[in-house]
């Protein structure tokens, strides 16, 4: 097995964990709390989560630069769009950008679980982020697979 396949595969890893576990908070955990009027029971959750989605997500940045470079290795042009490789490079980076941003935004208080709009906007949090996971996924299969 050489290098290539071993980052690919923690990169994977890494998207398993992190989309997986954003699924199940939005899923699973998200209707119980909303049902029940209840951030505790979702903050119960994704504090043990994550404990592992953080180091799998910086698992995912670094296993992705290196598979980008190893696709196109010209880092200059990952975000031209000018091929089906760039494309998908190019969405990654950009889904990566929102990824930050939410993470930024929830860390500086923007959606504040305290008070009484405090669940609805860890939904509403929640939800984002889960939809660009899933859409991480999506980019790296059209990346992998050359594209649609």
């Amino acid at each position: 097995m050489d290098l290539f396949w071993i980052t690919l595969f923690l990169h994977l890893l890494g998207a398993t964990i992190w989309a997986g576990g954003h699924l199940v908070l939005a899923l699973a955990i998200l209707p119980r709390a909303l049902r029940a009027g209840d951030p505790a029971l979702l903050k119960g959750y994704a504090m043990g989560y994550m404990r592992i989605a953080m180091p799998a997500l910086a698992l995912q940045i670094v296993t992705g630069f290196w598979l980008a470079l190893q696709v196109v290795p010209d880092w200059r042009t990952w975000l031209s769009f000018s091929d089906p490789q760039t494309i998908g490079i190019g969405i990654k980076i950009v889904l990566l950008g929102a990824t930050l941003g939410l993470i930024a935004s929830r860390m500086l208080g923007g959606h504040s679980h305290h008070g009484p709009g405090g669940l609805k906007n860890m939904a509403w949090h929640l939800r984002a982020m889960t939809l660009v996971a899933v859409l991480f996924l999506a980019a790296g299969a059209f990346l992998r697979t050359g594209g649609f």
